[in-house]
């Protein structure tokens, strides 16, 4: 892949974007080299360390939360408000976001680390440049603190989705398919009966197949 897609800005704000999917199931641990991380979140939500509500979650609560992603997901078009809408719902102010994302045939990992405004200002900047988005999930592992006000779900996601950008040489714009692949961990608590994220570490491999001009 040439250097102007990994400069590009349209380009790295959709994969910001792409981190939501890797968001609205972001996680804390990676499955090779970050095992102290995921270890630290690990204890982190057993002992109820990220906690700051007092309701019980349960698969349930998890699942369901985790099929109304799919479904914002699985769109030709997205609904903009109604995703920013939804993530506001159910992310804490104070959450944490941190992706290591593998772009192939590129020689480093880029780590992307966001708070909640940077990540709600990404997506916004990028989602209406996103398009025929399809997305799978599949729950590996749940694990409850003591006295189950915290959750450590553990998933991998699956994505396909076709980005629409502007070359920076020729001045054309182009469309761009990503199939993604991403392993996260994430720390969910429940406030005032809504499921919410706190914490999320994901690792992500992004395959770009080859850009086509539309226009």
């Amino acid at each position: 892949m040439k250097d102007i897609d990994m400069k590009n800005k349209n380009l790295l704000g959709i994969l910001a974007f792409m981190l939501l999917f890797t968001l609205y199931l972001p996680v804390a641990s990676f499955a090779d080299n970050n095992g102290d991380e995921a270890s630290k979140v690990e204890t982190n939500a057993k002992a109820g360390v990220t906690n700051t509500g007092k309701q019980e979650i349960n698969e349930e609560i998890i699942r369901n939360y985790l099929n109304q992603v799919v479904e914002l997901y699985n769109q030709d078009e997205f609904d903009g408000d109604k995703i920013i809408e939804f993530i506001k719902k159910h992310t804490s102010k104070d959450a944490k976001f941190k992706v290591k994302l593998f772009i192939k045939d590129q020689s480093k990992p880029m780590i992307e680390e966001y708070s909640y405004d940077t990540l709600l200002a990404a997506i916004e900047k990028s989602i209406a440049n996103a398009s025929n988005s399809r997305t799978k999930i599949k729950i590996n592992k749940i694990d409850y603190s003591g006295d189950k006000t915290n959750a450590l779900v553990n998933y991998d996601l699956w994505n396909t989705m076709t980005i629409r950008s502007r070359d920076e040489n020729s001045g054309k714009m182009t469309e761009t398919k990503l199939k993604s692949q991403s392993n996260c961990y994430e720390v969910y608590f429940m406030e005032d009966g809504v499921l919410k994220l706190r914490e999320s570490n994901c690792r992500e491999n992004v395959t770009p197949l080859p850009p086509r001009i539309i226009d």
